[in-house]
């Protein structure tokens, strides 16, 4: 009887926590060194993350302990600041010090070390000034100043 009050105890609190998740986890930049992970809670709550090298996961860091305000939309922004270039890591968001189960894998990727060693990355870039799509019944009678869609199949 012990034994199943305190798993329904148990059970209570990570539902608990699971309901204080509004939005997130999200990676943010990752650079070399650091990697910034996001996090939207229901109200105000502590928040932290816990990651690993996904080649060694024995070996566990942990961000700061954050406290979500409402004055600040209930996010945080944590910095992971233990990671090597290269390498790709996984992680596990708390909040109250509670594991957040996600029906997804957590893991984020830091850029390899290439200066002075290898060519850079290679990279795209699109440019454009700006994309007016019209709202027919908000639109001045007339000839629109705006368009659709169609510039974005010339960037692709």
């Amino acid at each position: 009887m012990v034994r199943t009050l305190l798993c329904l105890l148990v059970l209570a609190c990570t539902a608990h926590a699971q309901g204080l998740l509004q939005s997130g986890p999200m990676v943010g930049y990752s650079d070399m060194r650091e990697t910034k992970l996001w996090v939207q809670t229901t109200t105000s709550a502590s928040v932290h993350f816990v990651y690993w090298d996904s080649a060694a996961p024995a070996k566990r860091y942990s961000t700061t302990d954050t406290r979500t305000i409402r004055q600040e939309a209930c996010t945080a922004h944590c910095t992971a600041d233990s990671v090597l270039p290269g390498k790709t890591y996984m992680y596990e968001l708390y909040i109250n010090d509670k594991r957040i189960e996600r029906p997804y894998p957590l893991k984020f990727k830091t850029p390899p070390l290439w200066q002075w060693r290898t060519d850079p990355p290679t990279m795209r870039i699109a440019l454009g000034s700006c994309a007016y799509v019209n709202e027919e019944r908000f639109d001045r009678a007339g000839k629109a100043s705006g368009g659709d869609e169609h510039i974005f199949t010339h960037i692709a």
